[in-house]
């Protein structure tokens, strides 16, 4: 019995279309597997000399990636290092293995840190800070920390350590900043877990801000970008990557590591490095 031609293209197209999301299901796993680099810089007639900075944000307590995200750090040479929150996760809460790590970028470079919303859900954060300070990593709060000659770095906690309302966010986090007295002169650096707070640190007048949170979206896709991120809901506005507003220049990093959804698709886990130039 002969095979009809319009049976034999259906199954060519039903084999093309297996082969492409194996292949697609291979990358996305290679992918997801290997931390990058995303690399930005600006210039600023505040600052007189270079400024390397790596940040490090929702880390997770990632053992698959810890290792290689310490050596893409490490390879970029740093001058500080700033990790914006989430460093474990609330689920599998690992505090000596998060120590270890945060003690081996202490040794690349001084690290500055802030804590994320994974931080205020622990019992055991009293722990964890301690051990952050013993290992040399500093704590920013609303007194700056200068950093050189003409650079400020000050920092907030996630709002969840107030109220685990999303809809309070934004006010707490408005009260946050009001502690925070800029010298203007200098070039004034905020670390925050949270991007979707973009217009108040842009009224705050900072002229950079570092955040992470929404793991670039999650899953990511060509002129859409990200599809889901904690906070801002379906199509998050600050997902990943550089936005600007008056003089305020705020960088949303994907991560490193994942919480509750194991899986990225277009969205490798990252390590962001900035430098800042005269």
């Amino acid at each position: 019995m002969r095979i009809k031609p319009e049976s034999r293209i259906k199954k060519a197209a039903g084999c093309a279309a297996a082969m492409i999301f194996a292949g697609l299901s291979a990358y996305t796993l290679w992918t997801d597997l290997h931390v990058y680099v995303s690399h930005y810089s600006l210039r600023s007639d505040k600052v007189s000399e270079h400024l390397r900075i790596a940040q490090v944000s929702d880390f997770h307590n990632d053992h698959l990636l810890g290792s290689k995200m310490l050596e893409k750090v490490r390879s970029e040479s740093p001058d500080i290092i700033v990790i914006t929150g989430d460093f474990i996760d609330r689920n599998r809460t690992d505090i000596s293995y998060a120590l270890d790590t945060a003690e081996a970028l202490a040794e690349i470079a001084p690290v500055y840190y802030v804590p994320g919303n994974h931080e205020s859900a622990i019992s055991a954060y009293a722990e964890l800070k301690d051990g952050l300070t013993q290992r040399g990593v500093v704590l920013l709060g609303s007194l700056p920390v200068r950093i050189g000659s003409d650079i400020s770095l000050y920092g907030i906690s996630d709002p969840y350590f107030v109220s685990d309302d999303n809809q309070l966010g934004s006010a707490i986090i408005r009260e946050y900043l009001s502690y925070i007295t800029q010298d203007k002169a200098r070039f004034n650096i905020l670390l925050s877990h949270r991007p979707e707070a973009f217009e108040e640190y842009a009224a705050s007048g900072f002229d950079l801000v570092f955040t992470g949170h929404a793991h670039g979206g999650q899953f990511r896709f060509p002129g859409i970008g990200g599809i889901f991120s904690p906070a801002q809901g379906i199509l998050p506005e600050y997902d990943s990557g550089e936005f600007r507003s008056g003089g305020t220049t705020m960088i949303v990093s994907r991560g490193v590591g994942n919480s509750i959804m194991p899986l990225r698709i277009g969205n490798p886990p990252e390590v962001v490095v900035l430098d800042i130039a005269p």
